[in-house]
């Protein structure tokens, strides 16, 4: 059987109802790997431990902007759209799941939920960079800068040296969490992958997947780690 992955949903207003929805690109690329996708909005947080008994891992998606009151920082005027539910919601499935054991791959938000969730801090806006991180729109395969793979780390066995990502995100990670270790930094220093017991990263690999051979290794890495198939996360 497919591992059950359940992929964290981000909310949307249309036709001024309000909606949980998953971009098509993580379904495809999770089906694609092998993986079966199980989408799931922001529950309450005593209901993370009967999701997690369902599931067999965890994909922390991208989405809005996590609360800078989460990490002990003031609010910045670039901060915007924050989604307190969802925030409180992933940082205790982060908390359990790793506690259960299940592996995590943590995409764009995803990667600073995590680092969050294990008492790290974010960057609130990029600013004073020659790297435009904050790409528009939010679509396509078409890479951006590249970022710089650290050498004996889980993402060196799977992406080797320098590698071009897309870039959608204008916060990053900051202050690593303790048990982290930074994997990959874009040129201007900006923390791209740190990793643990889990592995995120701060591009968007679901949508370079199609065309970008080393995507696909992310995914088949995950998904394979949730069937209990391959090297686990160090």
């Amino acid at each position: 059987m497919r591992p059950r992955i359940a992929i964290t949903n981000t909310k949307e207003i249309m036709d001024k109802r309000r909606l949980t929805a998953t971009p098509e690109t993580y379904v495809h690329a999770v089906t694609a790997s092998g993986g079966l996708p199980l989408m799931v909005p922001a529950l309450a947080v005593e209901l993370v431990p009967e999701l997690l008994a369902t599931v067999d891992a965890v994909l922390l998606s991208g989405g809005h902007d996590v609360s800078p009151d989460l990490y002990g920082a003031k609010l910045d005027p670039a901060t915007v759209e924050l989604d307190c539910a969802r925030d409180l919601f992933e940082i205790a499935l982060v908390k359990q799941a790793l506690a259960a054991h299940k592996p995590i791959f943590g995409i764009c938000r995803g990667q600073q939920i995590i680092n969050v969730a294990l008492g790290g801090t974010l960057v609130q806006n990029i600013t004073g960079t020659s790297i435009k991180h904050q790409q528009r729109p939010i679509s396509g395969t078409k890479t951006t800068h590249q970022v710089q793979v650290v050498g004996g780390t889980r993402l060196a066995s799977l992406l080797q040296g320098a590698y071009a990502v897309n870039s959608f995100h204008h916060q990053a990670v900051a202050q690593v969490a303790p048990g982290l270790k930074v994997s990959a930094r874009s040129a201007d220093g900006v923390i791209e992958a740190p990793q643990q017991q889990l592995f995120s990263v701060q591009w968007h690999p679901e949508i370079m997947y199609p065309d970008h051979p080393a995507a696909q290794r992310l995914f088949q890495a995950f998904i394979q780690q949730a069937s209990g198939i391959g090297q686990s996360a160090s």
